[in-house]
């Protein structure tokens, strides 16, 4: 079986995104000329792009939390609730 290059993974995230995901509030016709942006990771208020750039979340707490990414007290009370 062969393994898939990064830049092979990359293109496929990239391909699929506009594939198969809606984004909310997204013009998606114009959003499919565009490379789509792929968090791959965050931490604090950093996110990570798969190809290694960061950002600083400005939004997070419209989509996600208030609380930032992968805090390690918040995880920790998110396991013990499953």
């Amino acid at each position: 079986m062969k393994m898939e290059t990064i830049e092979e993974r990359n293109k496929n995230l990239e391909r699929d995104d506009t594939r198969y995901i809606w984004h909310p509030f997204t013009q998606m016709q114009d959003y499919a000329k565009e490379t789509p942006l792929i968090v791959e990771e965050g931490y604090g208020c950093i996110l990570k792009d798969i190809y290694g750039n960061e950002y600083i979340d400005g939004v997070s707490s419209l989509w996600t939390n208030v609380h930032g990414h992968r805090k390690e007290k918040l995880d920790l009370a998110i396991n013990k609730t499953f």
